[in-house]
C-alpha cells in the first residue's frame, strides 16, 4: 500500500503542478513528512546505542507488522524528503518564490508547499466526480484531494469481508495484503501462499523502506569526503584582479580548494545539506546551476538555454560534470573541491603563472 500510495501522490504531482497558480504560504511548511530520516537513522543502524527520543520518533511513524515480523515497518509517508531540489522549478516561479529560496529548498518543502495550494478551477474541472463533486473540490487544498483520491481508491480495491476475516487470523493487515498484491496480483492468490513465503515477502518491503529513509540522511558517508589527502604542495590562488581568494592544496598535479571560497570567487552562491553530504551551487552567468552529492559521488551541470519555452519560461539543458572525487575531500571543517572542474563549469577560466607560482582565476568582464 505505501509504495501504491507513493505512486499514486508521485504521479498526480507530475501531471498537475503546472495548474497551481495560487498565492504562495509560508516558505517550508512543514506537514508532510514531519520526521527527518537523520532522526530516526540512529534507532535504523544501532537500536542498542541509540537514543529514546530516535527510538520515540521511530515508533511514533510505525506502522503495524504482520506474522511477528521484528523489523521496523516505517510509514515512509511522515519521512521528510532531505533530497535537494536540482535548481529553480517554475511551479515554485509561479507562486512567488526567489531563486535563493528555491537554492535552500528540498523535496519535502516542495512537497509541503505543492500539498497547501487551493485547488485551481482547473483541477477542479478535472477531478470533479460522482464522490468527490466541485462544490467539495472547492473547500480542498491539493494535498487533501491527494488524500481523498487515494482513500476512494483503496476502498474501491478492499479485500471481500471473508477474505479479511482469513488475513486477520493469519496476522496479515489489510495495509500489507494490498502491497502483497503488488506481486501476486489478487487478494486469493496472497491468501494461496504459506506464511513462510509472505514473510520472506513483507520482510523485503520492510526493508526496502528503511533503505529508502537511510538514502535520505546517506548513512554511511562514502570514504573519499571523509579525511584529507596526502598533499604535495600549496599554490595561491587569486583573481585576475590581483585579490588573494585562498591557499589551493596540490594533490598529483589536480588543485583543490575549499568549497565556499572556490564558488563565492567564481560569483556563484552555494548551499550545504550537511544531512545528504550535497552541494548546489547557482551563478547567474547565464544562470548555471552545478549540484554535486559527494555521497553519491554524482555531479551535475544545468545551464538555461537561450530560448523561452512556449509559456515564456527558462528552459534548462543538464549534463553530467566531469568530477574526479577522489579530489573531494573535508579538511578541518572545509569541504575542498577540484579547482579547475568547478571553474570552468561556471565559465571561468583557470591559468597557471610560473614564474610567481601561483593559480589565477579569469573573471568575465561584468
Amino acid at each position: 500500500m505505501l509504495l501504491t500510495k507513493s505512486l499514486a501522490r508521485l504521479t498526480l504531482l507530475i501531471c498537475l503542478l503546472g495548474l497551481l497558480l495560487c498565492a504562495a504560504p509560508a516558505y517550508a511548511v512543514d506537514e508532510y513528512g514531519k520526521v527527518y530520516p537523520q532522526e530516526i537513522a540512529p534507532a535504523l543502524t544501532d537500536p542498542a546505542t541509540a537514543s529514546a527520543e530516535s527510538k520515540a520518533l521511530l515508533q511514533s511513524i510505525a506502522l503495524p507488522a504482520s506474522l511477528g515480523i521484528t523489523i521496523p515497518h516505517i510509514d515512509t509517508s511522515k519521512v521528510h524528503d532531505t533530497i535537494p531540489l536540482n535548481g529553480p522549478n517554475p511551479d515554485l516561479r509561479k507562486l512567488g518564490y526567489t531563486e535563493a529560496q528555491m537554492l535552500n529548498m528540498d523535496y519535502g518543502d516542495f512537497r509541503n508547499i505543492m500539498d497547501q495550494q487551493p485547488l485551481s478551477e482547473n483541477q477542479i474541472k478535472l477531478y470533479a466526480s460522482e464522490k468527490l463533486p466541485a462544490e467539495k473540490l472547492r473547500q480542498m487544498t491539493y494535498g487533501e484531494y491527494i488524500e481523498a483520491y487515494i482513500k476512494i481508491s483503496e476502498e474501491a480495491n478492499l479485500p471481500t469481508p471473508e477474505q479479511q476475516a482469513q488475513f486477520a487470523a493469519r496476522n496479515i493487515t489489510l495495509q500489507d495484503a494490498k502491497r502483497l498484491c503488488k506481486d501476486f496480483h489478487q487478494y486469493e492468490t496472497v491468501l494461496a501462499q504459506d506464511d513462510a513465503l509472505l514473510k520472506e515477502y513483507l520482510e523485503g518491503y520492510y526493508q526496502f523502506d528503511i533503505d529508502f529513509v537511510l538514502s535520505r540522511c546517506q548513512i554511511p558517508v562514502k570514504a573519499t569526503v571523509a579525511t584529507a589527502p596526502k598533499t604535495s604542495a600549496t599554490y595561491p590562488v587569486y583573481t585576475n584582479e590581483g585579490q588573494k581568494i585562498a591557499d589551493g592544496k596540490v594533490l598529483n598535479g589536480v588543485t583543490c580548494l575549499p568549497m565556499r571560497d572556490l564558488f563565492e570567487a567564481c560569483g556563484a552562491t552555494v548551499n550545504w545539506h550537511a544531512g545528504t553530504k550535497s552541494i548546489q551551487a547557482h551563478t547567474e552567468r547565464r544562470d548555471r546551476w552545478v549540484n554535486i552529492s559527494l555521497a553519491q559521488q554524482t555531479a551535475e551541470l544545468r545551464v538555461e538555454l537561450p530560448e523561452p519555452d512556449t509559456e515564456g519560461y527558462s528552459q534548462y539543458q543538464t549534463s553530467q560534470l566531469d568530477l574526479d572525487f577522489n579530489y573531494c575531500f573535508m579538511e578541518n571543517g572545509s569541504t575542498y573541491l577540484p579547482l579547475r572542474a568547478i571553474a570552468e563549469a561556471l565559465a571561468v577560466d583557470v591559468q597557471w603563472n610560473e614564474a610567481e607560482k601561483k593559480v589565477i582565476l579569469q573573471l568575465p568582464q561584468k
